[in-house]
């Protein structure tokens, strides 16, 4: 009686050591998923669609989440400015609220400048980094393809 009870008990411990490096193994995949947040208008989800692939396609040495959510233009900078850590990682919008949200501090410093200019984006569409990107470097690089 007393072996069976021993060996009921070995198999839980070998069972709940088994059960907490599964959890281990998912926590660091977890842990090591980066997430990225992206804000665009509706009329601009495609391209971004496609930067987005292509960003991930450069990038197969980290696994992402990124996220994309319709943001009209017109209320970003507002949005931005209310709460600027629940702000998206990334997001455009247009040059002179980018001017007014650099000024209050709230986007990363780019290598030229506070943002970056759509090439060939009717009106003066721009691509910015939220200052309270926990993920600013992966973001700044999202940034760079998103201008090309």
């Amino acid at each position: 009686m007393i072996k069976r009870i021993l060996i009921l008990m070995t198999a839980a411990v070998l069972l709940c050591g088994c059960g907490g490096k599964a959890n281990e193994e998912q926590n660091e995949v977890e842990e090591k998923t980066i997430l990225l947040e992206v804000w665009g208008p509706q009329e601009k989800q495609a391209f971004l669609n496609d930067k987005i692939t292509q960003f991930q396609n450069q990038n197969t040495d980290q696994q992402f989440e990124i996220r994309l959510t319709v943001e009209a233009l017109e209320t970003v900078r507002d949005t931005v400015l209310t709460d600027p850590a629940a702000a998206a990682d990334v997001f455009l919008i247009q040059r002179a609220d980018a001017d007014t949200l650099a000024e209050a501090k709230v986007l990363s410093a780019l290598p030229e400048g506070y943002y970056v200019s759509l090439q060939g984006a009717e009106g003066d569409l721009v691509a910015a980094v939220n200052a309270h990107s926990e993920n600013a470097e992966q973001a700044l690089k999202l940034v760079q393809i998103i201008a090309e």
